[in-house]
């Protein structure tokens, strides 16, 4: 019974030696009966052999494993990989080829520190917190001039009221960086049209157009009553009477009336002293229609008076203002 027992025993030993390497014959322990056998040696099982390989340990699972901590097996053991090559096992983004960052660690285990971690900043030159594509700088780790953004979208770095999203003006360039130049400028002026030509166009027919420049046939004020006629403005003289309001003030002005002083009462008024008023007006006190006194001061002088120089009498002066004295 016991050499059955010691048999199987080294037997179970010969099979698990058998699934890690080539045949083995095993010498038996010394405490084995070599009179319980016939031959006193153990047989190998039989089993194919197979070639243990190293493996190393991946402790970060970053797909690269530890130089220092190895085993031997036939399979891929759970948390080993078959690369040697990870310099920081603790870290699952270094390994070889990792991306360097500003954080004084070699990374990408090529034993440098950092190299090309720092980020593309570009120059602001005006301050205005856009930088210039062409001026591009590769700072190192540990902060950047106060000169450097990481924005490269500015069109023109030497004035800082240009940049994107600034405000459009009429000012011929492209304050905005979309380049286009003054579209929906801030200061843009309405222009509306003038039909006619004559410097004034008509709001009410609201033809108008929004830009910097006015279009040809457009002015900026629509101050016109009537934009076919060349005539009637703001700035044509009324004709009165005609049925048409020239000046653009709402009416016709009626035809004038001279309203001249008389001073003697005699209805003559004084040609030196007049007022022009319209025809439904009212002359202003101590005025009358017309002039033609050539005495204001004597009612008996008016055109039409008695001259005694044709009726026989003398005066000594002119009574009927006919431009002769009787005498």
């Amino acid at each position: 019974m016991r050499a059955t027992i010691l048999f199987l025993l080294a037997a179970l030993v010969a099979t698990m030696m058998a699934a890690c390497g080539p045949s083995y014959i095993l010498s038996p322990p010394p405490w084995w009966d070599s009179a319980a056998t016939d031959t006193g040696q153990i047989e190998d099982t039989g089993l194919p052999p197979c070639d243990a390989v190293a493996w190393y340990r991946d402790a970060d699972g970053d797909g690269f494993g530890s130089a220092t901590v190895t085993t031997l097996a036939c399979v891929q053991p759970d948390g080993y990989v078959d690369d040697a090559t990870d310099c920081d096992d603790a870290f699952a983004t270094t390994y070889p080829g990792a991306p360097e960052v500003c954080d004084a660690a070699d990374q990408d285990c090529d034993g440098e520190v950092d190299e090309s971690a720092g980020q593309t900043w570009y120059a602001d030159m005006d301050g205005d917190g856009f930088g210039d594509l062409a001026q591009a700088v590769q700072t190192i780790c540990g902060g950047v001039d106060p000169w450097l953004v990481a924005d490269a979208t500015d069109c023109d770095d030497a004035n800082s009221e240009v940049h994107p999203g600034a405000m459009e003006t009429c000012n011929g360039i492209d304050d905005d960086c979309d380049v286009e130049v003054d579209e929906e400028a801030t200061d843009s002026t309405v222009w509306i049209v003038d039909a006619d030509l004559d410097g004034y166009g008509d709001a009410a027919l609201s033809s108008y157009v929004v830009a910097c420049d006015p279009p040809d046939g457009y002015v900026a004020n629509g101050l016109d009553c009537d934009d076919v006629n060349d005539t009637v403005n703001p700035g044509a003289a009324e004709l009165p009477g005609d049925g048409l309001d020239q000046n653009c003030d709402g009416q016709d002005k009626s035809p004038e009336v001279t309203c001249c002083r008389d001073y003697d009462g005699d209805l003559y008024g004084d040609a030196y002293d007049c007022v022009v008023v319209y025809d439904d007006a009212v002359c202003p006190g101590g005025y009358v229609v017309g002039d033609g006194d050539c005495n204001d001061s004597n009612a008996t002088v008016y055109p039409g008076a008695y001259d005694s120089a044709y009726d026989g009498g003398s005066t000594g002066f002119d009574s009927n203002c006919n431009g002769f004295t009787s005498g």
